[in-house]
């Protein structure tokens, strides 16, 4: 199985696989990424070559279907540990992360502000303000946003899907089967459920793709 999202260039498990991938190739990596910092383009090109060419006509014959993420796999995932609500889930999650994970707790800390007997007028109101909306907003996208619909780069990945199948079903379109056949295309699911028949053959919206 295959997650794109389980090792991404800015964390540090997916900078320690590339920096010793780029060592084994003898890449200069700091040199390289002096040039150019990659772009939601640079991993769109990297993600087709991954899921699409093989040694068949390049048409993701190393894949059998792809799985896009729902919001019942978000709820799932946030009350895995007993929290009956979405909410209760991502506050406790929020929360654990700020135990556990020092790079997440520097990214919603301001140890310059101070919770204690506030001044008047607080000097520090705007920088509360703007902690308080990171939070908020960490918030209002995992209970609202966190899916493949509002991914760009799952944009991409399903456009990637429709041009496989497209690809396979006219390789083997003929006299006997003028659309190709169906059996042969990447199955698809979405949200815990197999995507429906006219979804499969439906373009949507580009991420990245120019």
């Amino acid at each position: 199985m295959l997650n794109p999202a389980q090792y991404q260039l800015e964390s540090k498990g997916g900078k320690g696989l590339i920096v010793g991938h780029a060592m084994r190739l003898g890449i200069d990596l700091d040199k390289l990424l002096a040039t150019a910092t990659p772009g939601g383009g640079d991993y769109l090109r990297m993600w087709t070559r991954v899921l699409v060419e093989d040694n068949q006509g390049n048409l993701g014959y190393d894949f059998d279907a792809f799985y896009f993420l729902g919001p019942r796999d978000v709820f799932g995932f946030f009350t895995e540990h007993g929290s009956q609500t979405l909410t209760a889930g991502i506050q406790a999650y929020f929360a654990r992360k700020m135990e556990s994970d020092p790079d997440f707790r520097d990214m919603f800390s301001d140890p310059k502000i101070p919770w204690g007997a506030a001044e008047t007028p607080d000097p520090s109101l705007a920088a509360k303000a703007t902690w308080m909306k990171k939070r908020a907003d960490f918030l209002r996208f995992y209970a609202l946003r966190a899916s493949a619909s509002f991914s760009l780069g799952s944009h991409d990945e399903w456009a990637i899907l429709r041009g496989i199948n497209d690809a396979r079903r006219q390789g083997s379109a003929g006299q006997g089967m003028l659309d190709g056949d169906t059996g042969d295309q990447l199955a698809a699911f979405f949200d815990g459920t197999q995507v429906s028949i006219g979804a499969t053959q439906t373009a949507i919206s580009r991420g990245y793709a120019i």
